[in-house]
């Protein structure tokens, strides 16, 4: 009896340990994520703090610095620039919206089902349908993985315990996806 439940409990344990619950980016984790095709770290995401408005959570997301290409001096950098998933996640009831001062807002269902359809820019009416979802390997683990299609033609993998595993950076309509890479703080 002692043999199954050691058994039950060291099988189970990493599903507690790193589960998110389809969440797309979970506090005190930081997710690294690189340009689909080419090596190295691009990003970091993390949530810098956090509002509860009475039921809804309102995560500001971290600024990045970018090289300034239009400033007189090569060498320069901008702070406090937004990076791909805007600067705040909205976050009630398994739907997260992600917006900012630019005005360009999109909502991602992470609790949607197979099939089901939702607006996922709010600007330009864009939709969002989630294709399919699979068993794959991420990270060194077996994750449950969301297929999300947009009419748009782009792809977004949302895994149930690792968050966003594929995102197309929408804000810079440069046609560069990113993709997760790490997750620094859990040794990943």
């Amino acid at each position: 009896m002692k043999t199954i439940l050691y058994f039950l409990f060291s099988c189970c344990l990493p599903l507690f340990i790193f589960g998110q619950n389809w969440a797309p980016i979970v506090e005190d984790n930081l997710y690294n994520y690189g340009i689909e095709g080419e090596e190295g770290l691009a990003n970091t995401i993390k949530i810098d703090f956090t509002n509860d408005l009475g039921g809804t959570l309102a995560h500001y997301l971290n600024p990045t610095v970018v090289p300034c290409d239009s400033c007189a001096v090569e060498t320069s950098l901008l702070a406090g620039q937004v990076q791909f998933l805007n600067e705040v996640m909205i976050e009630e009831n398994g739907v997260f919206l992600f917006t900012g001062s630019n005005n360009d807002t999109f909502q991602l269902v992470s609790n949607a089902v197979i099939d089901q359809t939702w607006i996922f820019n709010i600007g330009n009416g864009t939709s969002a349908t989630v294709a399919e979802i699979n068993e794959i390997n991420v990270l060194g683990q077996l994750d449950s993985v969301k297929t999300i299609l947009l009419d748009s033609g782009e792809e977004i993998l949302l895994s149930k315990n690792f968050g966003l595993l594929k995102f197309p950076d929408l804000l810079a309509g440069n046609g560069v996806i990113y993709e997760l890479i790490g997750i620094s703080n859990l040794g990943l």
